[in-house]
């Protein structure tokens, strides 16, 4: 019986540590109306590119980047356990 306690307070603290991810949003820079501010929680104020998301992002999270051109100077490593994605398609984006 104390094992069965154990277990469900383990499952407990696993789903309350996956309601903290969050969403990280990314726009083209230039986008009108965005004003990119930390925590890149919505699109009006989205990252600006996709390394500055990555580098915010913690585990569990999802990077979401919107449509468009996205140009980058340098390699960008996902060393985290992130989710990056497209918000319609790889082809979009």
């Amino acid at each position: 019986m104390r094992n069965h306690r154990i277990e469900s307070l383990g499952a407990l603290l696993l789903a309350g540590a996956a309601g903290w991810a969050a969403t990280i949003h990314v726009v083209e820079p230039g986008t009108p109306g965005v004003v990119s501010l930390p925590p890149y929680d919505s699109w009006t104020n989205a990252a600006t590119n996709i390394a500055t998301a990555v580098g915010y992002a913690e585990d569990s999270d999802t990077v979401l980047v919107s449509n468009g051109l996205y140009l980058t100077t340098s390699q960008i490593t996902v060393d985290k356990a992130i989710t990056l994605r497209a918000l319609n398609d790889p082809e979009a984006t």
